[in-house]
């Protein structure tokens, strides 16, 4: 995770245990509703938690798949909400101003999909490539590398896809081929 992602993620958490321990202090004065939140961002830190324990044998990229992005956007829905209500229950007459807030940073967080739209579908490109490079007549120890740390098991897995592939008529003479070579080494 970058180091920009790694404050804003450590600043929230921080934010979180200071709504949570006022709400623990003051519970006569907390709504149902708060609650609510509260276990919907202890649901997703634990989600968080226990998903990249599971994924860490693959590499800490598998945090960024997208599949694994809704409990942070239910985390994040939650955390806003309870510092929206503090607010709130703080200043009444000044609630516009941090809906002004909230709005502001949505909006400009909306700005900055373009760079990473782009920035996934190149690597989403060279991944691409990558893999048609290896799965071709050539294996290619450098492009294997963009695709796993180690290149022998790309090519393990490189013959083991060819041989099912070989069978099917989309691009079977290339497989073939690729297998042929295999073969002959």
């Amino acid at each position: 995770m970058p180091h920009k992602e790694r404050c804003i993620a450590f600043a929230s958490l921080i934010a979180f245990s200071a709504l949570a321990a006022r709400n623990l202090r003051r519970r006569a004065d907390v709504s149902d509703f708060e609650w609510f939140l509260i276990a919907e961002c202890v649901m997703a830190i634990a989600t968080a938690l226990l998903t990249s324990f599971g994924r860490l044998q693959f590499g800490a990229g598998q945090a960024f798949a997208s599949r694994y992005q809704t409990p942070a956007m239910i985390y994040w829905a939650a955390l806003v909400s309870l510092a929206m209500l503090w607010f709130h229950r703080r200043w009444p007459d000044r609630i516009v101003f941090a809906q002004a807030g909230v709005l502001a940073v949505m909006l400009l967080s909306v700005a900055t999909f373009p760079h990473v739209w782009r920035t996934t579908i190149l690597r989403a490109e060279d991944l691409r490539s990558a893999c048609e490079n290896i799965m071709g007549t050539q294996f290619d120890v450098h492009q294997a590398k963009k695709l796993y740390e180690s290149p022998a098991a790309v090519r393990d897995g490189r013959r083991f896809l060819l041989q099912i592939w070989s069978g099917t008529r989309v691009n079977s003479r290339v497989w073939k081929a690729s297998l042929r070579e295999l073969d002959r080494k």
